[in-house]
């Protein structure tokens, strides 16, 4: 998905105004990924979006 992408802002981000540089989901996914986890997103239309974070048992 686009959005794990370095500097990839959504387009409604952009019409609310909302400033950002697009660099907190794909950090997220580093860190995770260094650390043997996951990260998955369901989106839907008018209704949002629901970010899934997975970690192995310690």
């Amino acid at each position: 998905m686009n959005a794990f992408l370095s500097f990839y802002e959504m387009f409604s981000y952009v019409l609310l105004k909302i400033q950002g540089l697009g660099l907190g989901l794909p950090i997220v996914k580093s860190i995770l990924c260094m650390n043997s986890g996951d990260i998955k997103v369901t989106s839907s239309p008018n209704e949002g979006s629901i970010f899934t974070v997975s970690l192995p048992n310690a």
